[in-house]
């Protein structure tokens, strides 16, 4: 059997310019400046942040030439496949533009087959500086539909920050807050490569796990694969699925149909009734078990092979929201139709270069959380969707996870190209992280319903941009990804009280 053929465009074999450094992918300019010692003090000496603001108003480029062998060229489907770029940039591959990103937090992948070649060959990303986009796109935005959207700048003067983070889709919080500094920064923060294959690509895998009410040992195991080839395409595949060592399915004939994008998506329900499961609880509740399986999901087409494997666990996740005397609703969690008292913290970005952040810092850091007995944290809305690392840490330690997206203290842009961007944002991370069972929750964003209500209530168009946001772009793609959690369009947010005052309650902070 073979699997699809993949090269990795990742190393220290690219150069960085407006200044001509060696440069590291992933990575960001920051880091590639500090390393070759042009950035000479540490980034959070005194007032580094702003004596090197001018490494954010620059438009910087990565190129590096590497070398392609005619075998993967002969595949049917070669695509560059680019997990996150931080964040304008234009991407050339030979000098031929292949495709233009807006957007930190989605996955890209373009067709290469024919600007490729065998032998040596050139990648270059040009990138535009974040702060002066932005600013570029308010003062569009302002020209065409004659209102501002609040605040142009984030965290007042003290925090000697950047302006209209906004309108770009990029970690808030590289902007300034009030508890750090800005460091707007460019580059290739997530892994970069090409994948050639001749049948079909499973990209990514969602679950549900659904116990039999009458033998809580019993569980119905729903598996969404979403697979990508060529587009408009019929091909017959053997599936195969295993939990652990026990087989699931086993070598069943699946007939699979591309739409014109390319895509299709097979779904596939299992009654597991022969392997007693072990349920997964947070930390410190009920049996305290934080018990994980290791889901194998692979499909053959004509003896190439694309397999996906996750640790996922068994449980159920309920809000319960019951009417009290005199007034107002309960809030709070049932696991495995167990309440728990949620305890814990509110996360932020642990350090302002996605680089710097260490496997062994995560580990110290929600490791202490669960020695702290907390069972929860918040992904606040201000800073980047975790790394893999984090939500399989959350899933050992037992610890749940209210995801916020990110968006933080600040209304948005509601036209179509960035709610379009949204959209696809919403789906690259539902799908990325959906079947980890220590999340709990899915949250619209941090603080922007309070904000309505208190600071920016005087300008009409706020209202409906605020609802085709958070309610009819990120509630509805979340609805048609994920139905197995809660959604709340804000945080804080009165649950089912906002939505009966059509999402923006008189009182958000009462939660």
């Amino acid at each position: 059997m073979l699997f699809a053929d993949y090269l990795s465009l990742d190393g220290n074999e690219w150069i960085a310019t407006t200044i001509k450094v060696e440069a590291k992918v992933p990575g960001s300019i920051y880091s590639d400046l500090r390393r070759a010692q042009v950035l000479k003090q540490d980034l959070l000496y005194e007032k580094n942040d702003v004596n090197y603001r001018w490494v954010a108003y620059d438009n910087w480029t990565y190129e590096r030439t590497f070398t392609v062998d005619s075998t993967l060229l002969n595949k049917k489907t070669v695509n560059l496949l680019v997990n996150g770029i931080d964040t304008v940039s234009s991407v050339y591959i030979n000098d031929q533009l292949i495709g233009k990103t807006d957007n930190q937090f989605v996955r890209y992948v373009w067709d290469v087959k024919k600007v490729l070649k065998s032998g040596q060959n050139t990648i270059r990303l040009a990138f535009q500086s974040a702060p002066l986009y932005g600013k570029q796109e308010s003062e569009n935005f302002f020209n065409k539909y004659k209102y501002n959207v609040r605040p142009p700048c984030n965290g007042g003067d003290a925090a000697h920050g950047e302006c209209h983070a906004n309108f770009i889709r990029k970690m808030q919080a590289s902007y300034s807050w009030d508890w750090g500094p800005a460091f707007p920064t460019q580059g290739i923060w997530q892994p970069i490569g090409i994948e050639a294959f001749d049948g079909i690509l499973i990209r990514d895998i969602t679950i549900e796990t659904i116990p039999d009410p009458k033998n809580a040992s019993q569980w119905t195991l729903t598996v969404n694969a979403f697979l990508e080839s060529a587009p408009k395409q019929q091909m017959d595949g053997i599936l195969d699925i295993k939990l652990d060592n026990n087989v699931l399915i086993n070598k069943q004939k699946q007939t699979i149909e591309t739409d014109g994008q390319g895509k299709a998506k097979m779904l596939i329900v299992i009654f597991i009734t022969d392997i007693q499961i072990i349920t997964w609880y947070p930390n410190g509740v009920s049996d305290n078990t934080q018990k994980l399986y290791q889901l194998n999901v692979q499909i053959d087409v004509n003896k190439e092979v694309s397999t996906q494997t996750k640790k996922i666990g068994f449980r159920t996740i309920k809000l319960i929201q019951n009417p009290v005397k005199p007034e107002g609703l309960t809030f709070y969690f049932e696991v495995n139709s167990k309440p728990f008292y949620a305890k814990g913290s509110n996360w932020i970005p642990t350090n302002v270069l996605m680089e710097d952040i260490t496997p062994e810092y995560l580990r110290h850091l929600l490791g202490s959380a669960k020695r702290a007995n907390m069972n929860m944290m918040r992904v606040w809305g201000g800073g980047v969707y975790e790394s893999d690392l984090f939500y399989e840490l959350a899933d050992e330690y037992g610890i749940m996870i209210w995801q916020d997206f990110m968006f933080a203290c600040a209304l948005y842009p509601a036209h179509k190209e960035f709610l379009d961007s949204v959209n696809n944002e919403v789906i690259t991370q539902v799908r990325r992280i959906q079947h980890h069972p220590s999340i709990a929750i899915w949250s619209g964003n941090n603080e922007n319903e309070y904000a309505l209500k208190y600071w920016w209530y005087d300008v009409k168009n706020y209202w409906p941009d605020y609802r085709a946001l958070y309610v009819d772009t990120i509630g509805k793609t979340l609805a048609a990804e994920d139905t197995t959690r809660p959604y709340v369009s804000s945080s804080p947010s009165n649950g089912l009280e906002t939505i009966k005052e059509n999402y923006t309650s008189s009182k958000p902070d009462d939660e």
